[in-house]
């Protein structure tokens, strides 16, 4: 089946989609560090809800430019 696809082009697909995983858990690593920084006090619950609040925030501005 890669072969059929190409196998050049299914390992540059491959990589473009590893790379932009990688950049999307960086993302969250940043927003989950910013929650927690904001609000030290806050309960892993808490953290949770606010870090999926910004992330979808996030979501919706990029969707919308």
């Amino acid at each position: 089946m890669i072969k059929k696809f190409g196998e050049d082009r299914f390992w540059e697909k491959q990589k473009s989609q590893y790379e932009l995983i990688v950049l999307a858990k960086k993302i969250q690593q940043d927003i989950m560090d910013n929650v927690k920084k904001a609000n030290p006090k806050a309960e892993s619950k808490e953290i949770n809800m606010l870090f999926a609040k910004k992330y979808e925030e996030l979501l919706i501005s990029q969707v919308k430019n």
